[in-house]
């Protein structure tokens, strides 16, 4: 393993390639996704993507040793890529000073970090690009934070990405059906996100946001809404380990396409994984 180092603010031309976001890996010692993860690396490298949206979970529990086994996975990619990573559900099971120490050293010197979140909730601008990270758990506490920095360098950008890791409305999971369908009135984040939905998909819709998710270890592309029917994107990535989600909520059919996808048969020694890239030129 090498030394750790902060990672600079790489200097990115208005036309790169940006990752739709590296799929949950979420892996630990013998489960460890290094495999499917490097696949996607080399893919990433050999295309010229230049920043790679981590969307959380890159470990099982959270720990250190996770941490530390992904670090090594990805650190041969450092000198060509920037990886801008946010925590899942399960990396936030892990010690704070844990991510800080083996994870947060990845994030550029120039993000903007949100005041009591520092390398969980922050914004870095690219080229023409503005690229929000949030981690989970964050999106009914981060509306300001995302509503003043947008509106900060909106007229210096062309595009907004925001990533996170739960979907704004998912197959299996998503902020709409966990939030406000299955909400409790004494859930501190159920409360708070009711308050900001609405408000999140006019401030979505006005400013033309992609909203990038993982959580749910399939791909899947998604036109959602505002309440005047003013339409943002909503991409959750693919799959990136040995854990799948074989059944979607309320699609029992879907079972045989995602062992499909997950999987070949054993003697091909292969494994599907499926993440897309952004090719943003203008």
């Amino acid at each position: 393993m090498k030394t750790k180092t902060t990672t600079p603010a790489p200097k990115v031309g208005s036309s790169a390639l940006f990752c739709v976001g590296l799929p949950d890996t979420q892996g630990g010692g013998e489960l460890v996704a290094e495999h499917p993860m490097r696949a996607l690396l080399d893919l990433y490298r050999e295309q010229g993507v230049k920043v790679v949206l981590v969307v959380g979970d890159l470990g099982e529990n959270g720990t250190a040793a996770e941490h530390q086994q992904w670090r090594a996975v990805a650190e041969p990619y450092l000198k060509d890529m920037t990886f801008l990573p946010i925590m899942g559900n399960h990396d936030n099971k892990g010690k704070d000073q844990d991510w800080h120490d083996w994870i947060g050293t990845l994030i550029p010197s120039d993000a903007e970090h949100m005041a009591g979140a520092r390398n969980k909730n922050y914004a870095v601008v690219r080229g023409n690009v503005l690229l929000l990270n949030i981690s989970y758990g964050w999106m009914p506490f981060s509306y300001d934070f995302i509503e003043r920095t947008i509106a900060k360098h909106r007229s210096k950008v062309d595009h907004v990405l925001l990533q996170t890791h739960n979907s704004f409305v998912g197959n299996k999971y998503g902020l709409l059906r966990e939030r406000i369908v299955e909400g409790y009135t004494s859930e501190e984040g159920d409360v708070a996100f009711k308050t900001v939905y609405d408000k999140y998909r006019r401030l979505f819709a006005d400013n033309d946001v992609i909203y990038i998710s993982g959580h749910e270890h399939m791909y899947a592309r998604s036109a959602l809404r505002d309440d005047t029917y003013r339409q943002f994107t909503q991409i959750v990535s693919g799959s990136a380990s040995y854990k799948g989600y074989e059944n979607r909520f309320g699609e029992h059919e879907q079972v045989q396409n995602t062992l499909m996808l997950k999987a070949r048969v054993e003697s091909t020694g292969t494994l599907d994984v499926n993440a897309s890239i952004f090719d943003i030129s203008d």
